[in-house]
């Protein structure tokens, strides 16, 4: 049913529909971006069920600290040392499994950011509850959209917050 419901949604997409202009905010920093709206990504974080965002590093390091940055990827390399500057950051890292084509048993480092802006012609949704995942290549060659947002962003209505732009 699940399949079948993400193939009407896809085929009911028009090109214009497929890339949301999104905006990720967390602390005191915000990046805006282009997102492929990806009906094949049900990535969600295991233990809260939350949406997940992938973008790539390079956008991602300027949401965070080079120090953050290299202490999540540190992580992957199983290095787990504590640092006292970073013990709030330190609290919003998930780490998110994946399976792919040629990929059965990957794993996603991310965070829980503040909150999501998607941006539309007839306003804003803001999404609070989103884990942004690390992506360590470019999505695509011609920078069309620099990160992934799976159908289940949009999904959760209740967590959305709509704000109408008045246009004059």
């Amino acid at each position: 049913i699940t399949q079948i419901a993400f193939k009407l949604n896809k085929s009911r997409l028009s090109t214009k529909n497929r890339y949301l202009d999104i905006e990720i905010f967390y602390k005191d920093k915000s990046v805006r971006v282009m997102a492929l709206l990806d009906s094949g990504n049900l990535v969600k974080d295991p233990i809260s069920n939350l949406p997940v965002v992938i973008l790539e590093k390079d956008i991602f390091r300027k949401l965070v600290s080079e120090e953050f940055l290299n202490y999540i990827e540190g992580i992957l390399g199983g290095d787990v040392q504590d640092y006292k500057d970073l013990q709030e950051d330190q609290s919003k890292i998930r780490m998110v499994p994946f399976m792919s084509i040629g990929k059965e048993n990957g794993m996603l480092t991310g965070i829980r950011i503040d909150k999501i802006k998607i941006i539309t012609e007839d306003g804003e949704i803001e999404k609070r509850n989103v884990i942004v995942c690390i992506y360590n290549k470019k999505l695509t060659n011609d920078n069309k959209y620099n990160a992934l947002v799976g159908l289940n962003l949009l999904e959760g209505e209740e967590d959305y917050e709509l704000t109408t732009n008045i246009k004059k």
